[in-house]
C-alpha cells in the first residue's frame, strides 16, 4: 500500500498535469487537508460536492483523533 508520502507526491503530478479531481483524491488519501481544500477552492466545486468533502474530511479526522 502506498504510504502518505507518495500520495503527496501524486496529488502534486496531478495537480500540475490539470487533472484536478485525481489530485484531491490524492490530497484526501494523504490526509492533506489544507492544499486539498485550496484545490477544491479553486476548482469552484458546487456547494453539494464541497459539502460531501467536508464531511467525509471530518470523519477522517474524528476517526483518527478518538
Amino acid at each position: 500500500m502506498l504510504d502518505r508520502r507518495e500520495f503527496h507526491d501524486a496529488a502534486l503530478a496531478f495537480e500540475l498535469s490539470g487533472k484536478a479531481s485525481k489530485a484531491m483524491m490524492a490530497y484526501e488519501k494523504a490526509h492533506a487537508w489544507r492544499p486539498l481544500f485550496t484545490l477544491a477552492m479553486k476548482s469552484e466545486l458546487d456547494e453539494e460536492k464541497f459539502k460531501e468533502l467536508s464531511y467525509r474530511v471530518a470523519g477522517m479526522i474524528l476517526c483518527v483523533t478518538v
